[in-house]
């Protein structure tokens, strides 16, 4: 198996609530984590926190972040446990999940609904990594940017190759899943 580099997104409405977060998801996930990453979360100084128009985000960007194979459980427990706790709270998390050793790319999005105490978990997996960067016709490859990206991946949607005008689909599958909070 090889090395993942995991890219995660956390959006709360708060700057509290995004600290909160952050030292929850270093408490619950501390065996899971990197040895040199486990003291990061726990930091106030180190946080990544950055305020924009829907409220504050924390961004993690690592290779490898975490120690086992399997970083979707492990991100399931976090947000789970944090919404059991603060389930009167806005939550947002998307996690990208690449591997060096092959172009497999896995996207999940998970967003939960305060006032209907839902959690919609959208799950995208593709071997073509993390977008369509390359025309499956001419194999033409596209320097600037992608036809598609997996967190925009709409199934059955087909682009147009801007060099041999081929009307091709970024291959991929998706799930949704949601769960009611009672549910947990």
């Amino acid at each position: 198996m090889g090395c993942s580099h995991d890219c995660i997104n956390i959006n709360l409405k708060t700057e509290e609530m995004t600290k909160k977060a952050i030292r929850l998801f270093g408490e619950l996930l501390e065996e899971d984590l990197e040895e040199n990453l486990k003291s990061r979360f726990f930091n106030d100084d180190e946080m990544n926190i950055k305020e924009t128009e829907d409220g504050f985000w924390f961004y993690i960007d690592e290779e490898p972040l975490f120690n086992n194979w399997d970083a979707r459980e492990s991100i399931n427990y976090f947000v789970k446990e944090f919404i059991k706790r603060y389930s009167d709270e806005y939550f947002y998390l998307n996690n990208t999940t690449t591997f060096n050793n092959c172009g497999d790319a896995t996207y999940c999005e998970y967003k939960y609904d305060e006032k209907n105490k839902e959690l919609t978990i959208r799950t995208v997996y593709s071997e073509w990594g993390t977008g369509l960067y390359d025309c499956p016709e001419c194999e033409e490859h596209f320097e600037d940017e992608a036809l598609a990206y997996i967190e925009e991946y709409e199934e059955g949607k087909t682009y147009i190759c801007p060099n041999c005008h081929a009307e091709v689909t970024f291959d991929a599958k998706q799930y949704v899943e949601k769960i009611k909070l009672e549910d947990f």
